[in-house]
């Protein structure tokens, strides 16, 4: 079995998040999972230079740590000064 090197996966990643192109596989075999991450194409490698094995380490990256940084800012930004945002069913402007 060939396994697309890091550059071809991380181009569909790409290509699926930015709508451009319609994701063309979808993987879901663990032995090809394990291929591929032992190749460099975890999402630690693919998104912020430096592997991570578990979401607790992908978490330590400076990379997750903007985004998340930047999620919560903008989170927080809604729901300022709303008082009908929440978390619920009580609310009429949910969030999560």
């Amino acid at each position: 079995m060939r396994i697309p090197g890091p550059v071809a996966v991380a181009a569909l990643v790409l290509a699926a998040a930015t709508g451009r192109a319609a994701p063309l596989v979808t993987l879901t075999t663990p032995a090809v999972l394990d291929t591929l991450n032992d190749r460099g194409c975890d999402a630690g490698s693919l998104a912020f230079g430096a592997p991570a094995a578990t979401t607790a380490a992908l978490a330590e990256t400076t990379g997750w740590r903007a985004i998340a940084a930047t999620m919560a800012a903008d989170l927080h930004a809604l729901s300022d000064g709303d008082p009908q945002y929440g978390i619920g069913m009580r609310y009429a402007h949910r969030g999560f």
